[in-house]
This record gives structure tokens, C-alpha cells and sequence, in this order.
């Protein structure tokens, strides 16, 4: 019988996985957030100190973040994903992919408009040279994600007793248009379902075959399987329901 979807589990996402390979982004990315940082470290550190510089190094902080936010949103469009109860908030839409944990940054915000909308004076220097750590770090934390696409990933089965499994599988996300991520690799058959099922993610199939196709081939990877192991080449058709875990696997890999 010719399959044009099947339906794989989810939990294919909880194997061992990492980085297969990376698309370096522009260092435009990288290096203009800190440049807006570095303003306000200049601004905090001036020995005259007045709330009128204060302010002036919150605004900058906020530019920081926001630009950094820019320019992921620019690089995954995140904003394009159709998630279940999907967050207004970029912040919080980012701590549902794993991403951020946007308290003290949303404190920042709070701090700035307060500055710029009600007339309140900055907070002291002690305060603000700790918001200006915690931008540091928030940086730091999201330079991997500007630095370079992460999108690709290898993932292999390992057994309980952490011996490597004949089955494994790659996955290339396309963040624009999600549903256009494609997944190919070698699957046992109770990882397989020929029909919805919950904790199943549907594929959209280019081919499916098992071990037969490989017989004449010298690749032992493709013959060492079992007669009902499947060959699966195709693309993921994501649902609301079960996008977030794949994204986050793929996000996290080293």
C-alpha cells in the first residue's frame, strides 16, 4: 500500500540529540545591543551622577533588549508559529519556547515607561548598575540564538542501558513556514502509527520503504534493521497542540 502521510510519536523528541550543522547570521546581530549596553555603562559610570543620566541608561537598556528582540524575531519569526494559547507577549512567547525567563526584563520596561510616561525619577545607581548586569547576562544568554540559525538536529535512540540503537533521524525546522520542516530517518514500527492518534505528529510522506530497498547497498546502517523498521522521508505537518516540544528540542541542542 502507498502511504501519503503517517504518524510518528512525539516522544521521538525526548532522544539523544544534537546540533548537526549551523548557518552563521550576521554579526550586526551579535555586536549592536552591546554597543547600546556599553552607552549606559558609560551613562551609569559618570562621576556626576544625576537622574537625568540614569534615565537616560535605562532608556538605552531597554533599546538593548529590544533590539536583541528584533533581531530574533527577524531570524525565526517565532511570531509566524500557530501555538495553542499562544502568548501576546514576545517575552512570554519566548519563555514558551524555552527561551527566556522575562520577569526582571519585563521589570525593566515597567521601570522605563514609568520614567518616560509619568515624570518618576530613575532608580538609584546601585539599582541601576544591577539592571545593567542583568541585561548583560540576558544578552549572553541569547548570543548562541543571533549568533547562528538553529534549526538542524540529529537525534538517535538509546536504549536504558544507554547503548546506541540502530534508529535515529534528522530534522532541518523552517521557521517561516513551519510546516515546511522537513524529517527523514529510520524508525522502529512502535514508534509508528498509520493513523491519528494523540502524542503522534502527522507526516506528510515524499517515501517510506524498509531495509529491502538497501539490500544491494554496502551501507550496513541501512541493512542492520528489522523487517518491519520503515525508512521515513518527509515533512512534519505541525498542529497547534504539538509544535512547542520540537521547536524547544531543536532550540536547546549543543
Amino acid at each position: 500500500m502507498k502511504y501519503k502521510e503517517i504518524w510518528i510519536k512525539e516522544n521521538i523528541f525526548d532522544w539523544e540529540g544534537f546540533r548537526s550543522s549551523w548557518t552563521l547570521n550576521d554579526s550586526m546581530y551579535l555586536e549592536r545591543p552591546y554597543q547600546i549596553w556599553g552607552h549606559s555603562l558609560d551613562l551609569f559610570n559618570i562621576k556626576e551622577d544625576n537622574s537625568f543620566h540614569r534615565a537616560d541608561g535605562i532608556s538605552n537598556l531597554k533599546r538593548s533588549i529590544n533590539h536583541r528582540l528584533q533581531s530574533i524575531e527577524q531570524i525565526y519569526q517565532f511570531k509566524t508559529l500557530g501555538i495553542l494559547n499562544k502568548p501576546k507577549g514576545y517575552l512570554e512567547l519566548l519563555e514558551t519556547l524555552g527561551l527566556v525567563r522575562p520577569y526582571i526584563m519585563k521589570q525593566l520596561f515597567e521601570i522605563r515607561n514609568d520614567i518616560e510616561h509619568r515624570d518618576i525619577l530613575p532608580p538609584n545607581k546601585e539599582r541601576c548598575n544591577e539592571l545593567l548586569d542583568i541585561v548583560w547576562y540576558f544578552l549572553k544568554s541569547t548570543d548562541n540564538l543571533v549568533q547562528i540559525l538553529k534549526s538542524e538536529g540529529e537525534y538517535t535512540l538509546y536504549t536504558h542501558n544507554e547503548a546506541e540503537t540502530n534508529y535515529s533521524f534528522s530534522i532541518e525546522l523552517n521557521y517561516g513556514e513551519i510546516n515546511k520542516s522537513s524529517i527523514r530517518g529510520w524508525f522502529p514500527n512502535n514508534y509508528i502509527n498509520y493513523e491519528k492518534g494523540d502524542g503522534y505528529l502527522k507526516v506528510l510522506l515524499e517515501d517510506i520503504h524498509g531495509k529491502e530497498k538497501w539490500e544491494d547497498n554496502e551501507n550496513s546502517y541501512h541493512k542492520n534493521k528489522l523487517d518491519s523498521d520503515k525508512w521515513i522521508n518527509g515533512y512534519i505537518n505541525f498542529e497547534p497542540n504539538n509544535i512547542v516540544k520540537p521547536i524547544k528540542s531543536v532550540l536547546s541542542l549543543l
